[in-house]
């Protein structure tokens, strides 16, 4: 009730922040609109069959080669650099705009952002770059993580073994350890963020003593922010219409990052007032 009670409070002081968040949120529908990795990966499955399975089979068999793992990574590796800098320069100002109002401050709005930008920008994206190449290399890795238990279960289907651990629930373990991997990662960066600009020095170093107070009482949250980021951009793909796809998108990822920013520093700031009284 407090973490409600706080966040409607800092949201109520400077609507601005919706606006801000919004406009995110514009800027990153747009993006998924012309974003090309999505079709190369359709038209990947396309080539093979009309089953996932068989897709994600063929998928690491093509992709996992000495040549194209040479190209991948740096590719990866560029590709993370610059929308972390992207990422930096547009969210920094957000993070200073809600840690400044989370402080009861009433500074001028633009003046906020671009003290947070000024403040906080090589350090947060930093943190976002770290972020993304966590995500891109646990990416890498489903394939090689899901394929065997791929062939268990078709291997058991074809020699007419209807047993459920190997048809069933080899494949919800990899799923379940695949998610719980991407959830921990959220959690390990999603709180570095509000630091940055609550402490000058060593900031992740004291988001991590702050967070372990209350790791497991935030991490059912983060939990269910990742899933319910992971259904929406599956939704969104099932959509045909670009057109409703991007107004349906811009509206759900206003929702999510919305609440992405409430668990981060309304969180963050709820730990830190524990943690300064313990």
């Amino acid at each position: 009730m407090a973490f409600l009670k706080t966040t409607y409070s800092c949201f109520a002081r400077r609507p601005f922040l919706i606006i801000y968040i919004a406009a995110l949120s514009l800027f990153y529908s747009v993006f998924q609109i012309f974003n090309p990795l999505i079709g190369i990966l359709q038209n990947i499955s396309a080539i093979n069959s009309d089953s996932w399975t068989d897709s994600l089979v063929y998928i690491s068999k093509e992709l996992y080669t000495v040549g194209n793992i040479a190209l991948l990574l740096p590719i990866a590796g560029i590709t993370a650099a610059i929308l972390a800098l992207i990422s930096g320069v547009l969210a920094s100002g957000l993070m200073n705009m809600y840690y400044e109002t989370l402080r009861g401050g009433k500074e001028n709005t633009v003046d906020l952002i671009l003290e947070g930008i000024k403040k906080g920008f090589l350090k947060v994206s930093f943190i976002f770059l770290e972020l993304y190449l966590s995500v891109i290399a646990l990416i890498l890795i489903i394939p090689l993580t899901s394929v065997p238990a791929i062939i268990i279960s078709q291997k058991t289907i074809e020699n007419g073994n209807s047993n459920i651990f190997t048809t069933k629930i080899i494949a919800i373990l990899t799923v379940a350890v695949l998610f719980s991997a991407l959830a921990l990662i959220v959690m390990s960066y999603i709180f570095r963020f509000p630091s940055v600009f609550y402490f000058l020095r060593r900031p992740i170093e004291k988001s991590k003593n702050v967070v372990s107070t209350a790791f497991w009482r935030y991490f059912g949250a983060v939990c269910l922010l990742t899933a319910l980021i992971l259904m929406n951009e599956f939704m969104l793909l099932g959509i045909d219409s670009r057109v409703l796809e991007f107004f349906i998108g811009w509206i759900t990822h206003t929702v999510l990052l919305a609440a992405v920013s409430a668990v981060s520093f309304t969180g963050y700031h709820m730990m830190l007032r524990r943690f300064r009284r313990d």
